[in-house]
This record gives structure tokens, sequence and C-alpha cells, in this order.
């Protein structure tokens, strides 16, 4: 079986296996910053059926509620086009423990039965931070066959320039940005070699993971009309993705797929001596 019998062509990933369902759905997705996971919730998932936890919108609120009502006076002013303010924000509410809080909240009137859909926008650079909310979720009727991983991963160099981009909201310092990309690639590999011990545990996580190749060359648009305006936006009209393994099953070993995946990967992650050892065996 080739590669291409695996990759979908429709508009859009439908995670649950039904369209548009709304309730006991978790989606964990993964990529490195600037990655355009924003962009991939709205366009290639069924983002509006989704409560979103990024903890960046609460970074954000969190300006503006001190801006209104003066509620946090060491944040007060920071620029999120600059760097430096952006890594103080995130030291800042790292300590403050607001991922905790948040998802306390999100929580709080969840009754079994009426399990909304969640998605976790995350690096994925520490795999303890989503595993633990993996488990609270279980706990109150969430099915592991329902948690799911989908993987942006985007050519790293490209997500540099779009941190560059000055219609973006926020510029990740460098440092900050290489690491999430590594971290992204190295922790996701592991997913899918069974490498991380509580997610291959199946009573933890037994989902879908699906890996989107977010960059231009793979997402094609329809031709807009001769007549539409400049300011209309382009309808999307299919995208390249991987659906590595479906729920309930184990991971596909089908060797054009794996070599596929392999190729992408080393295409697209940075070259440090951290990912230089990734997937040896596709260079064989």
């Amino acid at each position: 079986m080739k590669f291409q019998d695996f990759l979908l062509t429709e508009k859009q990933i439908i995670i649950q296996g039904t369209k548009g369902k709304k309730y006991g759905n978790i989606v964990l997705l993964a990529g490195g910053s600037a990655s355009g996971k924003g962009f991939a919730t709205k366009n290639f998932l069924e983002g509006d059926l989704y409560k979103i936890r990024d903890i960046d919108a609460v970074k954000d609120a969190m300006l503006k509620l001190d801006k209104l009502k003066g509620m946090y006076p060491e944040i007060r002013g920071l620029d999120l086009r600059n760097p430096k303010h952006v890594f103080q924000l995130h030291v800042f509410v790292a300590d403050k423990r607001i991922k905790e809080r948040t998802l306390d909240l999100l929580l709080q009137n969840i009754k079994a039965g009426t399990l909304p859909n969640i998605l976790f926008d995350i690096t994925f650079a520490k795999p303890k931070e989503p595993l633990d909310a993996i488990r609270r979720l279980i706990q109150i009727g969430y099915d592991p066959k329902d948690v799911n991983f989908v993987w942006v991963l985007q050519n790293y160099y490209i997500a540099i320039e779009q941190n560059k981009d000055p219609e973006r909201g926020r510029i990740v310092p460098d440092d900050v940005l290489l690491h999430s990309h590594e971290n992204a690639a190295l922790n996701m590999v592991k997913l899918i070699r069974s490498e991380i011990p509580d997610l291959a545990d199946k009573s933890v996580f037994d989902g879908k993971i699906v890996v989107i190749f977010n960059n231009p060359d793979n997402t094609v648009y329809f031709e807009p009309s001769p007549n539409a305006k400049k300011s209309e936006k382009l309808v999307i009209k299919d995208f390249k993705y991987l659906t590595l393994k479906e729920k309930g099953q184990h991971i596909i070993t089908d060797k054009d797929v794996q070599k596929e995946l392999y190729d992408q990967i080393l295409k697209n992650i940075p070259k440090t001596a951290n990912t230089k050892f990734l997937w040896p065996d596709a260079q064989k």
C-alpha cells in the first residue's frame, strides 16, 4: 500500500469520526512556535466545535485586564513585539500557575455525558503538562480512544520568517522558537515510536495521531472568481496531512508511509545537535 492511500483530500480533518460532533473529544495540537497552529485550527480542523485552551490567548487577556482594571502591574506596558517582553510575560504566567488554573475553570461545570470537545494548543515541549491534563480528563469521563494528537509540522525556517511578520501579534525570542521546534519534534517522534511510557499506555491514550504538513506548497486554494475583491478570503481546496494512527488501532508501519513521514520530518525540523539522530533509518 502506498503513502498516498493514507492521505485524505477532504477540506477538513474529521477527528471525531462524525462531522459536527460537539462532545467527548480531546485534541492535543502540537507544534513549535509560529508553526501555524491557529491557522490549522481554523482551516484544517473543525475549530468552532472545540473549547480551545491556548495559553497565549490567556496572556493576551491578562494584558487587557491590566490595561482596563490595573490587575497585573507586573506585566503592565509589555509589548509583545519585543521578544524580551514576550519572555517576561511567559515567566510571569508560569510563576502564577495559570495553566493549571485555566484547566480548573474549564472543568468546573463539566458533567459526564456532556463532555465538551477540548483542544489544547501546545508546543509539546514538555510531555508531563498535557499528560497531567489528559489524566484529569479521563478521570471525569473522557475515553482514552477520544484523546488525539495532531502535529502541525511546519518548516522551521518558514516559522522564523513568520515570527518576524509585522502582522503577527507577538515575536518569540529566537532561542525559545528553536527549542520549541526541537522539542516538539523530539517528543512527537517519541510518541510515534511509543517511547513515552505513560502515553504508550492505552488506558491513557488510544486515539488518532495526525501529522499536518503545514507548508505553503502543501496547501491548495480554490481559484478566486474574476470579480472577487482583494479583501476576500481565499478558500482552501486541499492540504496535505497523514493519519498515522486511527482511534483504537496501532501505528501504521507501512514502509512507504513511514519513509514519507521520515522525509517530511528531516526536511522541516531544525538541523541541530539535538535532532540529527532522529529517524536514522530513513537515511539508509
